[in-house]
């Protein structure tokens, strides 16, 4: 009676500790799927943890290469939307994931030459430009999906500024940005999407 009554409060404060770890809106996939993910979840933080405390590291490489794992298990945990939620990733939802591990493994391979080229004197790449755009638009659509469309919205708000400069009415009005320089900036140059709070954050 007593085993069956303390096993009871045990599953419960199980399950209350499960719904305060993960939130409403996660998917919580089972079986290989399942393992798969946790695996890679351990794996991230392992990896964190000796990026923590080793050197010789280059920034690509630990940046770009924490985005590679991290990016595409939110695209598997997260729904696009909570509201139609699947207890299991889509096929949309792979191909962002495979998106996502796509462009930053591509970024860890070209990590040398980003690294060595003079900003604003070398020309950006098609290759600079298709994966650049897809990393910032993955980014976006991970932000979305886990803290919402405020952020997006104002980063959108302020690409859109940049690019339609010669547009705008007034004091508003600046010479604008390309769309080339545009990636360079947010992609090929620390101050963008390997910023120095994602080295906290990998690190």
């Amino acid at each position: 009676m007593l085993n069956a009554l303390f096993g009871a409060a045990a599953r419960a404060d199980a399950r209350a500790l499960a719904d305060d770890v993960f939130p409403s809106a996660q998917r919580r996939p089972g079986g290989v799927l399942g393992a798969g993910i946790t695996v890679a979840a351990v794996g991230l933080f392992c990896v964190t943890m000796w990026w923590a405390f080793s050197f010789g590291w280059s920034t690509i490489d630990q940046r770009a290469g924490h985005l590679m794992i991290a990016l595409p298990l939110i695209f598997l945990l997260y729904p696009a939307f909570s509201k139609r939620a699947s207890p299991m990733p889509t096929v949309v939802d792979w191909l962002w994931a495979g998106a996502a591990f796509a462009a930053y493994l591509t970024t860890i391979f070209a990590q040398d030459r980003i690294e060595t080229r003079i900003p604003y004197f070398h020309d950006v790449t098609t290759q600079d430009l298709i994966v650049g755009l897809i990393c910032v638009v993955t980014v976006f659509e991970a932000t979305r999906r886990t803290v919402g469309m405020a952020i997006v919205w104002i980063n959108v708000v302020f690409i859109t500024y940049a690019l339609t400069g010669p547009y705008w009415p007034g004091v508003f009005r600046h010479q604008g940005t390309s769309v080339d320089s545009l990636v360079e900036s947010i992609y090929l140059l620390r101050g963008g999407i390997f910023n120095f709070i994602l080295g906290l954050m990998e690190t």
